[in-house]
């Protein structure tokens, strides 16, 4: 006997469940199992579908599930609702509190019991109340039947395989990749909560698609760690980590919009290639930037508050399967990149802000910056204005940027070398193995001021390939006047990486402006009209080139 239960209207053997790599639950005695509000005979379940079961009148849930320990766990968090027939006529709350709502009632009538997000049929307010379990089920153990192999998060193996979540980090193999439902009636996962569509391993396909418990076709995968959305291109393409670290002042958030711009037209024109949302939406907040940017007529059209938007969008906390705390992460960008000379990639592009790499704050709550260890590229934001030595410097030739009015708030040397501590502490290498390209910003303040005399800069692009000379000459000459004005800078990047790139860049080609906004804030912004984009996208074609040179050659 696998699961014995007494209460009123239980006698002798009810039903009997078979696994013969799907769950069958059949009754044994006629009329005395209800599923769904309906006497049923056999049943089987699909999978990651919770099943509302009357037994006599016990009432409970069975789940069909690999993931019976995040299941039994949502459980306890689940809110309730009351319905008189279709009408909801209660608040959400703990069951426990919404039994307590009806004590005393004499006529429960049509009333029915569900918790809240499930479209399935409820529990009679009447059997509920008697139930031997009804008044401590968000308590009660997690009891579930496995129909295949452990699933990483339950008692199998996690954090193995051969992809990374771009959301948690976290490892899976191909077959371990869950579906999200697409019907009405699924609405609400163990994981994500009432708000999200189950995700579940499929066992039907029309196609290339999967099919979920009600037949609809499902067009999104995710991560069975974490359960958010991964791209379907990450099964079948490489998968790049990019790391952008800066300072707060730095301009990452305008490097990030521009640099999309670019390289979509860069692409396009010189190497037949396509950059594009890997999975659509993901990149709102950066396309809304882009749009905002470049086609505001004036310099108050919103840009502060896109700007914003951004950032506030660097950062979300998330629940892996199988463990009980919540941590900090940042949010990915993904984009896709390919041609007709290359299956392509994915890039995977998170931005770190620059105290994240102070001294204690790499915390197992809070490990923001652990991926700097382990990414395919860095891209470093140097801010020539929160550096004291650079700064002076520009000032000497200058003093009419309405960025010198700001103080020096950052220390580019100590994130540095918190980064060169945790590369040590996390892979026992003294530097990266990944290339690192060290970008020197805002190149129109310090460009026509400390450029020596009778030198320039050079365009890297070439129609079908990147110019490695161009990519040398400018490098060469960045460092040179890193070197000149704060070498310490300089050398500590080169210390980072086997491979080291420096890079001129300016993401809006002209000064910004100091503009008050009506709510009292003052920010250094763009005037779109003067936008002339400095060589913003030679990194990313440069790290490209390494990843892929059939994709972009570097001549």
């Amino acid at each position: 006997m696998d699961c014995r239960l007494e209460g009123l209207g239980i006698e002798g053997k009810h039903c009997q469940i078979t696994n013969d790599g799907r769950i069958t639950i059949s009754a044994l005695l006629p009329g005395k199992l209800e599923i769904s509000g309906n006497p049923v005979q056999t049943i089987t379940l699909d999978e990651d579908v919770p099943y509302p079961m009357l037994i006599g009148a016990t009432c409970f849930f069975v789940v069909s599930t690999k993931d019976a320990q995040q299941w039994g766990e949502s459980a306890t968090q689940w809110t309730w609702l009351a319905f008189n027939g279709d009408q909801e006529i209660s608040a959400s709350m703990s069951l426990p509190q919404l039994l307590q709502t009806f004590q005393g009632d004499a006529e429960p009538g049509n009333i029915s019991l569900k918790p809240t997000g499930f479209f399935c049929q409820g529990f009679p307010l009447d059997i509920l109340s008697q139930s031997k379990h009804g008044n401590s089920v968000g308590n009660s153990p997690a009891m579930s039947t496995n129909s295949g192999p452990a699933m990483p998060g339950a008692s199998g193996p996690k954090n193995q395989g051969a992809y990374t979540c771009p959301w948690c980090w976290w490892k899976f193999e191909a077959e371990d990749v869950k579906w999200v439902a697409n019907h009405p009636a699924l609405k609400g996962d163990p994981l994500l909560g009432a708000d999200s569509y189950l995700r579940f391993l499929p066992n039907r396909f029309t196609g290339l698609k999967a099919l979920d418990a009600k037949g609809n076709e499902c067009s999104e995968i995710a991560c069975p760690h974490c359960h958010f959305v991964i791209p379907m291109t990450m099964l079948r393409v490489p998968q790049h980590l990019i790391s952008l670290v800066g300072d707060a002042q730095s301009g990452k958030s305008y490097l990030m919009t521009v640099m999309t711009k670019m390289l979509t037209d860069s692409l396009a024109t010189y190497y037949d290639g396509y950059y594009e949302d890997a999975t659509p939406g993901l990149n709102a907040a950066i396309r809304d930037m882009i749009r905002t940017m470049f086609s505001a007529s004036n310099i108050n059209e919103g840009l502060f508050l896109q700007k914003t938007k951004l950032e506030g969008e660097m950062y979300h906390r998330l629940k892996r399967n199988g463990e009980d705390r919540m941590v900090l992460l940042p949010k990915p960008f993904i984009f896709h990149v390919s041609s007709g000379r290359s299956k392509g990639m994915n890039l995977v592009y998170y931005d770190n802000a620059g105290e994240h790499f102070q001294p204690g704050m790499d915390s197992s709550e809070n490990p923001a910056a652990q991926h700097v260890a382990s990414a395919s590229g860095i891209l470093f934001l140097f801010d020539p204005f929160n550096n004291i030595d650079f700064r002076r410097a520009m000032k000497c030739q200058q003093n009419d940027d309405p960025q010198f009015d700001q103080k020096v708030t950052g220390d580019v040397m100590a994130i540095m070398s918190e980064m060169k501590n945790r590369i040590q502490k996390i892979t026992g290498e003294s530097r990266l193995k990944a290339p690192l390209a060290f970008i020197v910003g805002k190149y129109d303040a310090w460009g026509g001021s400390l450029l020596p005399e009778g030198k320039q800069f050079f365009e890297s692009k070439t129609l079908g390939g990147l110019n490695a000379h161009a990519i040398q000459h400018n490098s060469d000459l960045t460092r040179e006047i890193l070197m000149q004005h704060c070498p310490g800078v300089a050398k500590m990047a080169e210390s980072l990486s086997d491979t080291v790139t420096f890079f001129p860049v300016s993401s809006f080609g002209s000064p910004a402006h100091r503009v008050e906004f009506p709510d009292g804030t003052k920010m250094n912004i763009p005037d779109p009209e003067q936008l002339n984009p400095f060589l913003v996208d030679a990194p990313i074609l440069w790290l490209i080139s390494r990843f892929d040179p059939a994709l972009v050659p570097c001549n």
